[in-house]
């Protein structure tokens, strides 16, 4: 029997961890199943220029957090290794590791061998957590209990008050993973599963690409969902967050392959309290978010845009929700 302290859950927070990219380039695992990734800018870019720039571009969106309230714990690239040992894809860490508000930390299954790579990273990480006085109580590291794949707050997207995460399912999203996941974590309780596909029929990678939460809103490409049972069980789920004070920004395929405005994340300045609604510089584009969507958002807070537009996206493709892993954790003084 497994019990369960009571823990008052948070959607938003100002701490996250982010892993300056050393090695970012194309990777051609990863492409097979998504479709952001442009190995013609990679070819056109070079090698140097997609590494330089990544790490310029990186270093630009820790600056723009920083400056409001966030504090980021950044973890060095791992040095340059071997084409079959490195890690491309080391700035997207929210797919190997998450933390939560009961100090649970979880370890994640990843699909490509160079992405499972990046795990070993986490001697590191916790070191950094020790010394940000960050209380780890739990650990759950799912490579242990399954082979399944299941790729972290990038497979899934957890709404905290209802303990409940929404899964498009896919190559990178297994169910068999997901349920080990409900299984072990003391603040997960269900699950929504989906099939959801790009405007060319193939599933999207992760969910957070077509999806993103915050406190009172939820951004969904509902045209990506094509089942009409499994689009109205999602939305009127949707509809029931934060005790149905909510509203559901539909975006639409242009929106969410090309601006980005599904891989979004609120966070919160933690000197002011700021609302904070971190989006790729895409999403305030030509295919972003509409006039009127982005008055939502500046009505509640504040837009950051971050500078990922021209070679994280088209080279890794993933954006600016994907280069952040939140942490929940307490410090020694809150607990």
């Amino acid at each position: 029997m497994t019990i369960r302290k009571y823990v008052k859950t948070k959607q938003t927070t100002n701490n996250v961890l982010m892993i300056r990219p050393n090695n970012f380039t194309f990777n051609p695992q990863t492409a097979k199943d998504n479709e952001f990734q442009d190995e013609e800018t990679y070819e056109k870019l070079g090698v140097d220029g997609v590494r330089e720039g990544a790490k310029q571009h990186f270093d630009e969106s820790v600056d723009i957090l920083r400056k409001n309230g966030v504090n980021v714990l950044v973890l060095e690239g791992d040095v340059e290794k071997p084409f079959d040992s490195y890690s491309p894809d080391e700035i997207f860490p929210n797919n190997w590791i998450s933390t939560h508000e009961d100090g649970t930390i979880v370890i994640y299954t990843m699909k490509s061998k160079m992405r499972a790579e990046e795990a070993n990273r986490l001697p590191e990480v916790m070191q950094l957590f020790k010394q940000a006085e960050l209380n780890i109580r739990n650990k759950i590291d799912l490579r242990e209990k399954t082979d399944k794949i299941l790729e972290g707050t990038g497979s899934y997207i957890l709404d905290h008050e209802s303990k409940t995460i929404y899964v498009a399912l896919s190559q990178r999203s297994e169910p068999e993973a997901i349920w080990e996941l409900i299984r072990e974590h003391p603040l997960i309780d269900h699950a929504i599963t989906f099939r959801s596909v790009s405007e060319h029929n193939q599933p999207f990678y992760h969910t957070n690409v077509m999806c993103s939460f915050g406190i009172d809103y939820s951004v969904i490409c509902l045209d990506s969902i094509k089942d009409k049972d499994e689009k109205e069980a999602v939305i009127q789920a949707l509809n029931k967050r934060n005790k149905g004070e909510h509203t559901l920004i539909d975006i639409s395929f242009a929106q969410t392959e090309k601006g980005f405005c599904g891989n979004m994340l609120e966070l919160k300045n933690g000197e002011t309290g700021e609302r904070l609604f971190v989006m790729s510089e895409s999403s305030l584009g030509v295919n972003g978010f509409t006039d009127e969507q982005q008055a939502f958002f500046k009505k509640r807070g504040k837009i950051l845009a971050l500078p990922t537009s021209k070679i994280i996206e088209p080279i890794g493709g993933g954006s600016a929700r994907c280069m952040i892993a939140e942490i929940f954790l307490d410090t020694e003084e809150q607990a």
